[in-house]
């Protein structure tokens, strides 16, 4: 007899109460709708990425690109047959995930992607937490030597870290708690450039790294072909590049956006 998702992802999950929540959720809006799990699934990514770009653009000014943002999440409402319990679950996920990063911030959505909307042709497997803690701690056991020769080389006071096939963020999230055992601060001392080529993964990315105040800018590209489609910056980049730029401009999508008023 098949096993259920719940079956399948809790062995791998930490947040297993949550997590058995948010697929309560999943399953519900699967039989309310007569869709898949994957469909709810991939819309709630998208869904819950245009929710929290919607503060970004906001920030930046940008209103081209947050009529298309607010559109694209209208599009998902007129999607469901009964939207207003539809959207309100689909919500309740993203309060779910909130909840689960702010208690303990590593790969909620990692393994619940594995089992409903990894895509085999491009050879999606996520690495366990275990694993990415681990090679988070032989990478990076010295960050603030890393951060010394960044002031004393280039005279900058951060870091920067890239992910060029960054999945939904599992690897980032872990390197972060490692650079917080170091005493770094993740929004003034780190800045992640994440790259991914699957834009379900890269939208789950930046839900978890914009959750748990990562500064980062994912972008759906290729990083072979050095192609790309979208850049999402979390609000901690967005914030920190401010101060940095003396709230002049912010660099997004290779376009210069000059704005006094950031803050």
């Amino acid at each position: 007899m098949a096993r259920t998702t719940a079956q399948r992802v809790m062995p791998y999950q930490e947040h297993s109460k949550l997590t058995n929540q948010f697929l309560k959720l999943v399953r519900s809006v699967a039989d309310r709708e007569g869709w898949r799990e994957y469909d709810v699934f991939t819309k709630w990514l998208e869904a819950a990425t245009c929710a929290l770009m919607n503060p970004v653009l906001t920030r930046l000014g940008d209103k081209e690109r947050w009529d298309q943002n607010e559109e694209r999440y209208l599009e998902i409402v007129r999607s469901c047959s009964k939207p207003y319990p539809t959207m309100n679950d689909l919500a309740s996920m993203l309060g779910i995930i909130t909840l689960a990063l702010e208690d303990s911030p590593k790969d909620f959505i990692g393994p619940v992607f594995m089992e409903v909307a990894a895509n085999s042709n491009m050879g999606q497997f996520f690495t366990p937490t275990g694993v990415s803690e681990f090679i988070a701690r032989m990478s990076l056991h010295n960050a603030r030597g890393l951060l010394y020769d960044a002031y004393i080389n280039e005279g900058r006071t951060f870091i920067t870290l890239a992910e060029p096939a960054c999945g939904v963020g599992g690897m980032v999230l872990a390197a972060n708690q490692v650079l917080r055992e170091q005493g770094l601060d993740i929004i003034e001392e780190v800045e992640w450039t994440c790259v991914d080529v699957d834009y379900k993964a890269a939208c789950g990315a930046f839900i978890q790294l914009n959750l748990t105040g990562a500064s980062a800018v994912v972008v759906h590209g290729n990083s072979i072909t050095l192609e790309t489609w979208r850049v999402m910056p979390t609000m901690a980049a967005l914030l920190r590049r401010a101060r940095a730029m003396n709230c002049t401009t912010i660099m997004m999508e290779g376009e210069l956006c000059e704005r006094a008023d950031i803050f």
